[in-house]
């Protein structure tokens, strides 16, 4: 995770070092500052927006056993503060944990992951929830994500800066400056590109490291969050076949997710457990292997094989 970090940081500076010594340093600067400063007002508030977006309440004291789960996981976790508990109503299952300086940590669960997990697969769940929170990934991936999107402003700036030159400047001089800021912006959104493959790889490896918290702070949670992750898959994919408009909705925010909604798919097998190793005997194919790379999220099957492998490790110390 640290080495997508420092190379992420490190083709964003390959990039705008150049940029900034070409232009002068003023506007892209200015780019940076502007753009940083949206993203943090963004972070601020995003916890209000996702609560809207969600239909995000405070859980009551009728959730007094699932105000425990949070608790009690909180404290094998070590958090300094344990996180808010908040109730999502909406029927696809899942769970999301979020929070800036203004709301501080929260976990939200939906009222359809009520229905499908037992509280023992909850508590796996709310593991990897509290595992977000524990290594600050809101926080990070808001810092991270920073970088990009100065790329992209100051690629959009250059763009339309090298076609206004090339109109208003004199035909020869305006075309050769213009050409050369058009240029420069094409590498700027290829290097967005890049960026935003490894931001989506960065995104994966937070949720594996989300998925060990839950699996070792939770008495046999590698098994019981992998019980949990397919009976989530199993349930959306039979509430997408009824209402596809359901899933999409909820998948607004898919990067918060503990398991994203829209790659969810039917199993045509019964059973907790008898799923979990169905799931984790396929092989992934390349073109799943490849459109794993666009996602937020681990492949289902790798984070079910990863989780068994841990099961096994674990239950033997």
């Amino acid at each position: 995770m640290i080495f997508t970090f420092l190379v992420i940081v490190g083709v964003t500076a390959l990039f705008l070092v150049p940029i900034l010594a070409l232009v002068g340093g003023l506007t892209p600067l200015a780019v940076a500052i502007l753009v940083t400063l949206w993203v943090f007002i963004e972070w601020l508030i995003g916890p209000y927006i996702i609560e809207w977006s969600y239909k995000v309440k405070p859980a009551d004291e009728s959730y007094g056993w699932l105000h425990d789960i949070v608790e009690r996981v909180a404290q094998k976790s070590k958090l300094r503060k344990v996180p808010k508990l908040m109730i999502a109503d909406i029927p696809v299952p899942n769970a999301f944990a979020y929070g800036s300086w203004l709301t501080g940590p929260r976990i939200a669960v939906t009222k359809g992951i009520l229905k499908v997990l037992k509280p023992d697969e909850l508590e796996a769940v709310i593991g990897h929830e509290v595992g977000h929170l524990r290594h600050h990934d809101v926080q990070v991936i808001t810092i991270i994500s920073v970088l990009p999107a100065i790329v992209y402003a100051i690629s959009q700036a250059l763009y339309y800066s090298g076609w206004f030159s090339s109109i208003s400047g004199g035909r020869r001089n305006g075309e050769n400056a213009g050409f050369i800021l058009i240029l420069i912006a094409i590498i700027g959104f290829v290097v967005y590109f890049i960026l935003n493959l490894l931001l989506l790889a960065f995104s994966r490896q937070r949720e594996t490291y989300a998925d060990y918290n839950g699996a070792t702070v939770v008495n046999n949670g590698a098994m019981k969050l992998a019980v949990a992750l397919v009976k989530i898959n199993n349930a959306a994919s039979q509430i997408r076949e009824r209402d596809p408009s359901v899933v999409s909705a909820s998948s607004k925010f898919k990067a918060l997710l503990i398991s994203d909604p829209e790659a969810s798919k039917p199993m045509e097998i019964s059973g907790d457990e008898v799923m979990v190793y169905e799931l984790a005997r396929k092989d992934l194919t390349f073109s799943e292997r490849f459109a794993e790379l666009f996602s937020t999220h681990p492949h289902p099957v790798k984070r079910v094989k990863t989780l068994l492998q841990w099961s096994k490790q674990l239950n033997t110390i």
